[in-house]
């Protein structure tokens, strides 16, 4: 699964650079990690299962579910917990002064439309 989403990560990353977007080595490293947090689609396909297909047995669909589960739950905890540090090792956390002053801008105006909002 790993290395279909790297392979699909880097054909894109190809395509996209030849339309004039670049994506750094570092960008597709952490769009790599990341892309592992997502569980929703096994979970539903696996809830799916335990309901509508009545041909397996009880059991089966209900040790199918806890192992699906549990895969999406360990794959949330070890891909969440290790997200940050390494967006901090790759140089992602480092803000320059011109996104904080963007981000400055951006809350001023936020807390003023919604004080105008108010009254």
């Amino acid at each position: 699964m790993l290395l279909c989403r790297y392979l699909a990560l880097t054909i894109h990353k190809s395509l996209l650079q030849n339309h004039g977007s670049r994506m750094t080595d570092n960008e597709l490293l952490i769009l790599w990690h990341a892309g592992g947090i997502r569980g929703a689609i096994s979970i539903c396909f696996t809830l799916i299962i335990f309901e509508k297909a009545t041909q397996f047995d009880l059991l089966f669909r209900t040790i199918l579910l806890f192992h699906v589960s549990g895969c999406v739950l360990l794959s949330l905890l070890l891909n969440g917990l290790t997200s940050l540090p390494l967006a901090r090792y790759l140089g992602f956390s480092n803000k320059s002064r011109s996104k904080l002053v963007m981000f400055s801008y951006f809350l001023n105006g936020f807390l003023e439309s919604i004080n105008f909002k108010k009254n």
